[in-house]
């Protein structure tokens, strides 16, 4: 019983880590599409990743903050925010199929949280903003 735990825990952390880098990926393509189309270079590009990644980090951080214990049900409500819900987007199964792992075997509640995503994929772009900045020498 214990390896299945573990291979569960694998696959979600697996499907985790290709949906963290597979949507970091398509943000950074389609913000180095548009920089380059619109002849902003490089320079652009660190921006949009910045304003991006800190939308993400935003929203993610409100998502995975646990609610407040004592308080009423509507307060709890009006102050709750979070991406996570029972449904699968459609891009979420494609990707899905993609991942080159076998999920069949794991349940809505085996996957690590929508939010959780959201937070890291924001972390990511930050980080890679970061690194064009640090790394690249791409400044004003």
């Amino acid at each position: 019983m214990s390896d299945l735990i573990t291979a569960n825990q694998g696959r979600a952390w697996g499907e985790f880590l290709f949906w963290v880098s597979f949507v970091s990926g398509f943000v950074i393509f389609g913000a180095g599409t548009i920089a380059l189309i619109s002849g902003g270079g490089l320079l652009q590009l660190k921006y949009f990743l910045f304003g991006i990644g800190l939308i993400l980090f935003g929203i993610g951080s409100f998502g995975i903050q646990p609610p407040p214990p004592k308080q009423s049900r509507k307060s709890r409500q009006l102050r709750s925010f979070s991406l996570q819900s029972t449904d699968t987007y459609r891009a979420e199964r494609i990707l899905r199929r993609l991942a080159p792992l076998e999920l069949t075997t794991l349940t809505a509640t085996d996957f690590i949280s929508r939010d959780w995503k959201i937070f890291c994929t924001g972390v990511l772009l930050l980080i890679t903003s970061f690194g064009l900045e640090t790394l690249g020498g791409v400044s004003v």
